[in-house]
């Protein structure tokens, strides 16, 4: 009895035992799990501070800049009362101000005013107006349209950035006068000639190497689809008044390989039926113009002393070609007349 007593108590003393010690072990456990979500805490709190310094860092930048805008604004405010003052507020201007140039944007105006009335009745027309001394632009319509003759501006870009590899295999008298024909008399034999010449005999090729040349240089609505002239085929010739105006600024600023010779050979145009049509005697006029049966196109520079643009209109879907040039010639005229009435 004493035995059974004496196993019931060693029992109990290894119960407890356990229970003491599961006690412990669960106090550690959540110490740890306590400790663990202070340090959680502390880190959330640091992040927290953190964020606030970047906040506050924020407004201060936020409001640094708006005092610098504010600064700019008032700046910009007494320049242009000053200009204002000079020109209009003792009728003298004084030799050290500086002269800001009028934009051209009334022209605009000029335009829609002859070609309105064609467009409402379904004609498509682009125009694109550059003053190269500040460029100053405008710009009626955009995106791709019929290129007609207007392509053989890429195919002489395209071959003049491979000028002595083409002169070095084919001499550089065939060259030039092909390059001559395709431009003064918008010759279509010469212009399919030097495009099977940059395809290497491959007409494909010529034409994907002048489609590559507009891509490459970011005339990005020209492309050559078919050869001049060329029927039975669903592919076109297409480019921009917006690519005409900044290949013919590049050629102007000698900015692309070859630059004064073409403008040589722009300048020699024989068909000035269109926008040099609309420009007084004695003024330099560089263009290249393209028709179709029911288009008329014309892209030029215009250089005069003080204020040389660039103007090239499109327009397809014709319903009167004659008219349409007319209508060139009045665009061309009425343009003149703004930028020169400007200087």
């Amino acid at each position: 009895m004493r035995k059974k007593n004496n196993r019931n108590a060693f029992k109990g003393i290894v119960i407890l035992l356990f229970l003491i010690l599961l006690c412990l072990a669960g106090n550690v456990y959540l110490h740890r799990n306590l400790e663990q979500e202070r340090t959680q805490v502390r880190e959330l709190e640091k992040e927290r501070q953190v964020l606030e310094e970047k906040k506050e860092q924020a407004a201060a930048d936020q409001k640094e800049l708006q005092e610098e805008l504010e600064k700019t604004r008032e700046a910009l405010d007494s320049q242009e009362r000053g200009h204002t003052l000079d020109a209009g507020g003792s009728g003298e201007q004084d030799e050290n101000s500086i002269s800001v140039p009028a934009g051209i944007e009334p022209v605009r105006e000029s335009i829609l005013a002859v070609i309105s009335e064609r467009m409402n009745s379904g004609e498509n027309w682009q125009v694109s107006v550059r003053r190269l001394s500040d460029h100053a632009e405008e710009a009626v319509g955009s995106g791709q349209m019929t290129a007609a003759s207007l392509i053989k501006l890429y195919i002489m870009g395209a071959v003049y950035e491979n000028y002595d590899a083409l002169t070095g295999r084919n001499g550089k008298d065939y060259i030039d006068a092909l390059l001559r024909g395709m431009i003064t008399v918008s010759d279509n034999n010469a212009a399919n000639a030097l495009t099977e010449l940059l395809g290497q005999g491959d007409a494909a090729a010529g034409r994907a190497a002048v489609s590559d040349y507009c891509a490459r240089n970011g005339y990005a609505d020209s492309s050559m689809g078919r050869m001049l002239l060329e029927t039975g085929t669903d592919s076109e010739n297409y480019t921009s008044a917006k690519d005409c105006t900044v290949f013919l600024e590049r050629v102007y600023n000698k900015e692309i390989p070859c630059a004064e010779e073409m403008m040589n050979l722009l300048k020699q145009q024989e068909r000035v039926e269109k926008i040099p049509a609309g420009i007084p005697d004695g003024v330099t006029v560089a263009n290249k113009t393209g028709e179709l049966d029911r288009v008329e196109n014309d892209a030029a520079v215009v250089v005069t002393e003080n204020s040389p643009y660039i103007l090239c209109v499109m327009s397809e879907n014709l319903g009167d070609t004659a008219s349409a040039r007319q209508a060139i010639v009045s665009i061309s005229s009425e343009v003149y007349n703004y930028i020169m009435g400007q200087e």
